[in-house]
Order: C-alpha cells, then structure tokens, then sequence
C-alpha cells in the first residue's frame, strides 16, 4: 500500500447496503419481516466494518507519508516535500470523509438494533392498569354500582329468610 495505494472503495461499500446517501428512513424496519430486517441491518454493519477498515489504511497511509515528508526534509528536496505533503493533504481529506461516514453509520446500526430488536420482539407496551382505570373513569364516570348494591341486600334478605326457617324448624 504505497503512493496511495489505498482505493476509495467506501462508497462502493456504502452503496452496497444502502448505506450512503441515505435519508431518515433507512432506520424504519416497519413493513419488513424479521429476516429481512435483520439481512438489511448485518448490511448496513458490514458497511461499517469495510469503512473501519479503510479509514485505518489511510491513516497508515498518513503515517507513511508524514514520515516521506521527514525524510525529503533531510535530504533538503524542497520538490519531494510538496508531493509529499500534498499527498499527506489528500489522504487527511479521505481520513476525515470516512470518519464522518464511520459516525453516521455507527449511529444508524445503533437505531437500527434497537428497531430489529422491537421488530423481533414485537411490541410490548407496558401498561399502568390503574392510571388506565383512573382515565376510564374521568371519561366515562364512576361504574354504576346501584344494581349491585340491590343485588347484594336481596341475597343478604333470601339469607337471613332462610337462617330463620332454619331455626324454627329446629325448635
């Protein structure tokens, strides 16, 4: 890896998995099946990984171009230092692109976890049955417990009718 012999391939890897250029929508696993998902987020993972890997050629490469710099100074090649720190520019600026493209990705397969995980999952809302008792009651009022009430007084009434019949036919 040589003269620049890192390719900027990034973008290919990008494009691969849908990953570069992408809009707010690419987090949204909705309307896919668990499989699915799961494939077009181990893409988007995978684009990650391949632009991890080439942001760290280039920062090789940055390395060994910084150290020609050095070198073509001592030799007093005043020739040999622009070639080399122009070259030092060039990959600095691929070094930069790729590590905003490295957050960006690192951000969408972080959401996109948490969205195949609620999509394999399903949806799960937890519940407050009481406070979903209290909202019931605001709107529609307190349950009509009169008939309940009545209900309760007239076996109350049947019982102690028939304690009663019990007792005088035991005297």
């Amino acid at each position: 890896m040589d003269n620049g012999d890192v390719k900027d391939s990034a973008g290919s890897a990008g494009a691969d998995s849908g990953a570069e250029g992408v809009s707010r929508d690419d987090v949204d696993l909705r309307g896919m099946d668990p499989e699915a998902a799961q494939e077009y987020v181990l893409g988007f993972i995978r684009s990650l990984k391949e632009t991890q890997r080439q942001k760290a050629r280039y920062l090789e490469d940055v390395e060994r171009w910084r150290e020609r710099v050095k070198i073509a100074q001592k030799a007093g090649r005043a020739d040999l230092v622009q070639t080399a720190e122009e070259r030092v520019g060039e990959l600095d600026a691929q070094v930069g692109r790729l590590a905003a493209e490295e957050a960006e990705l690192i951000s969408k397969v972080k959401r996109l976890k948490e969205n195949l995980r609620t999509l394999q999952h399903g949806f799960r809302p937890s519940v407050d049955a009481e406070l979903l008792q209290a909202n019931l009651e605001m709107l529609v009022g307190e349950p009509d417990t009169t008939e309940r009430k009545f209900e309760d007084q007239e076996a109350q009434a049947a019982l102690e009718e028939l304690k009663k019949k019990l007792q005088d036919g035991r005297e």
